[in-house]
């Protein structure tokens, strides 16, 4: 049986754009464990370039 966040990631890996969206998950789990971790944060200038 699959719970919500299963069904959430099956349902995105297999979008039309499924890898895109994976990436895009990857970028936002790093940025947010950069952001607490780290001790200095990124510029939107950084993200960005």
């Amino acid at each position: 049986m699959m719970n919500g966040i299963d069904t959430w990631f099956s349902t995105v890996i297999q979008h039309q754009d499924g890898m895109r969206l994976s990436m895009v998950l990857l970028w936002v789990w790093r940025f947010r464990n950069n952001m607490i971790f780290q001790e200095k944060g990124w510029s939107i200038q950084y993200v960005l370039h």
